[in-house]
């Protein structure tokens, strides 16, 4: 914990109290606090569990009354299996995707060719080539949901009302398994041999685990070899050790449907472009979006860097994420969100459930 009082300053309805990096985080009510969102629970403990399976776990010993990640159609089996234990499984505003990191001296930069531009973008599609998206959907997401579809748009959400729009004029609805495709590109571009890439995702994630090994099966039949370098610190990573891995494999968070969101994934130097991305075009496209403001022109500017960003073969999406919270039947008012902050957007209206019913 920080021994400045002042960078534990709030006027939020919870302050916080303990804090243990990568394991906990504890909030107290705040006396001070006048606004009409009075919490009932007086503390708070958010804890740290990247296992889903351990999640679980810990939900099922008492050790924790709310649990909301990652699920496989195991994981939801368990959970439906537990006495005393509510549960919601829902899209959520967060979608798969695979970047590629383009300045590390790997297969996808262009410094691995001598400076060709052309010949790492080729090698950046033919790997895109191999992305076996619809296999992934179908083994693990629509186990879990149905009607899960594919998403092809990083900066739409499905169902808002320029998805399809951008969808039909992006080209990520026409990225399948081309591993002959893929084979044509490296021989345009002059590559012989295995090429070896880095792929890096969360530890412990049992879905991305699934996820690598069947993106690893159709990459080899293109002379494509994917090498798991999982990591604990995978999110830190990104960005202080991007000579450690080539391909990333991790999900976005939508926290509101802005248009300006998503310009700090794409822009130079942008915030979370971990990658070295970078096109004075796709630039120019969200400069002139910070200021528009007319909602045609906006959705037609946000398209138009989508194209490129497709074009340039920086990344993919693959799903919406399906999610699933589950809460002990001693907490009353958990109702799950579709945007961040997910669970814990009514905390307010969290109650113990013996409290509630009185």
């Amino acid at each position: 914990m920080p021994t400045e009082a002042q960078k534990t300053l709030s006027d939020g309805a919870y302050t916080i109290t303990d804090l243990k990096a990568d394991q906990y985080i504890t909030l107290t009510a705040n006396p001070e606090y006048t606004g009409d969102k009075k919490p009932k629970y007086e503390k708070i403990t958010v804890r740290f569990i990247a296992d889903p399976q351990a999640q679980i776990q810990a939900l099922s010993n008492g050790e924790v009354q709310i649990a909301s990640g990652q699920p496989t159609a195991d994981l939801l089996q368990q959970v439906q299996g537990l006495s005393g234990i509510e549960y919601k499984g829902q899209s959520e505003g967060t979608y798969e995707h695979v970047d590629l990191q383009v300045t590390n001296g790997g297969p996808f930069d262009p410094a691995k060719y001598g400076g060709d531009a052309e010949k790492a973008k080729l090698v950046r599609q033919a790997f895109f080539k191999t992305l076996p998206r619809e296999e992934i959907l179908d083994k693990l997401i629509k186990p879990l949901q149905e009607d899960a579809e594919l998403r092809n748009s990083n900066v739409f959400v499905p169902g808002t009302p320029n998805y399809e729009a951008s969808v039909e004029k992006n080209g990520y609805k026409d990225q399948a398994v081309d591993i002959d495709g893929a084979k044509a590109d490296l021989a345009q571009a002059g590559v012989t041999g295995t090429i070896d890439a880095r792929v890096i995702y969360g530890q412990g994630n049992t879905r991305r685990q699934q996820e690598f090994e069947l993106m690893r099966q159709s990459a080899a039949l293109a002379g494509i070899n994917l090498i798991d370098v999982n990591s604990a610190t995978w999110g830190a990573d990104l960005s202080s050790k991007t000579g450690s891995y080539d391909i990333a494999l991790f999900g976005w968070q939508s926290t509101s449907l802005a248009v300006g969101e998503s310009g700090p994934n794409y822009q130079t130097g942008g915030i979370n472009n971990y990658y070295g991305w970078s096109d004075p075009e796709i630039d120019d496209l969200f400069k002139q979006l910070d200021t528009e403001t007319d909602t045609d022109k906006q959705r037609d500017l946000l398209i138009q860097a989508e194209t490129l960003i497709q074009q340039q073969g920086w990344t993919t999406p693959i799903f919406q994420f399906p999610g699933l919270t589950a809460w002990s039947d001693t907490v009353s008012g958990v109702k799950p969100a579709f945007l961040s902050p997910n669970w814990f957007w009514n905390y307010w209206d969290w109650a113990p459930a013996q409290a509630a019913a009185q």
